[in-house]
């Protein structure tokens, strides 16, 4: 009977560290990181020519992230992107380049934090403002 217990407790542990794995990696990641981008101003009509460039569908529009839907996502369907997602990754990318130390698995990792803790704590209006003030996004170039 005791080995059934430690066995039971044993597949109870592993499913806590599975169901806790990206609330982990995900404060790894914005713990790589040097500090946090602020938000930029920019006129509405800036901010919103820089939401089209970043390909992104108008209106103005995020979606928070979290670390747990994101994981699901990469497993169900790749790679999705999000309203809001595109525009917040040029940011994140910006931004880990400045602050990130150690580049390698950690860029990807810290990026997708980024990410995440943008969606997170900006308003669509701050992401497409920053992207603008910081000329993050180009218009498509037409061939």
């Amino acid at each position: 009977m005791a080995s059934w217990r430690r066995a039971v407790a044993a597949l109870l542990i592993v499913l806590v560290l599975i169901a806790a794995a990206p609330g982990l990696v995900y404060g790894l990641g914005l713990w790589m990181i040097d500090g946090r981008p602020q938000p930029r101003a920019a006129t509405p009509v800036a901010a919103a020519a820089a939401w089209v460039n970043c390909r992104e569908p108008l209106p103005l529009r995020v979606q928070p992230l979290n670390p747990w839907g994101v994981m699901l996502d990469l497993l169900r369907h790749g790679s999705r992107s999000t309203p809001g997602a595109r525009a917040a990754w040029v940011i994140a990318r910006d931004h880990n380049a400045r602050h990130l130390g150690r580049r390698g698995v950690w860029w990807h990792v810290s990026g997708s934090a980024m990410v995440i803790w943008i969606t997170r704590h900006w308003s669509a209006e701050q992401i497409a403002a920053t992207a603008a003030a910081e000329g993050l996004c180009r218009p498509a170039r037409r061939t």
